[in-house]
């Protein structure tokens, strides 16, 4: 396989096929860093450490880069109706 050999690929489908596993694999590092990144999940599963929705955690993780992944948060706007349950409401 020329790709793993170093060498590059001689045709326009050997290109294509490795400019695609490239991506594959960039795909793959941006999910693990957000499943690393994030605490709890909202999605098809949930996690027994978290229960409950914890509204310090509503917002979108943003990943960026190559060689060496960043992540960030952004704000999401319905999060503003979310309100953290104070301790001295819970009677």
């Amino acid at each position: 396989m020329p790709h793993i050999t170093g060498r590059p690929p001689a045709t326009v489908q050997g290109i294509v096929q490795s400019r695609e596993a490239a991506a594959m694999l960039q795909a793959g590092r941006w999910i693990y860093t957000a499943a690393l990144a994030r605490k709890e999940t909202r999605g098809l599963q949930r996690l027994e450490e978290y229960p409950a929705l914890d509204p310090r955690q509503t917002h979108r993780l943003i990943l960026s880069g190559i060689g060496q992944i960043r992540t960030s948060t952004e704000q999401v706007p319905h999060a503003r109706e979310l309100q953290a349950p104070r301790e001295e409401q819970a009677i």
